[in-house]
């Protein structure tokens, strides 16, 4: 099985994009850490726009899928921090990589 990915959006208060990265920091990252099969995430933010995409991958599907409960309160957390909500989430299998 190949390694999976799942990236999250969420889009919110410009302004509150430290908020979120907070609670990422000491309350998202731990907790992922934590999931069997998580190997790594990637939060990336356009502070222009107030936007936060979070790519988060799995060693396999099975672990991808494992995860989908434990990471909806997560999104959802980091969606507040914002005063915004979760745009997308969606899965994909990772087929490249130059790390």
């Amino acid at each position: 099985m190949a390694m999976q990915a799942r990236i999250s959006t969420i889009e919110g208060d410009a302004g509150k994009i430290d908020d979120a990265v907070k609670i990422i920091t000491e309350k998202i990252l731990p907790a992922l850490k934590d999931l069997e099969g998580f190997t790594a995430a990637n939060f990336l933010a356009d502070r222009s726009a107030g936007k936060l995409v979070a790519v988060a991958f799995y060693a396999n599907e099975a672990a991808l899928e494992r995860s989908a409960e434990a990471v909806k309160p997560m999104r959802t957390d980091v969606a507040e921090a914002m005063n915004g909500k979760v745009i997308d989430s969606e899965s994909y299998e990772l087929v490249a990589q130059s790390w």
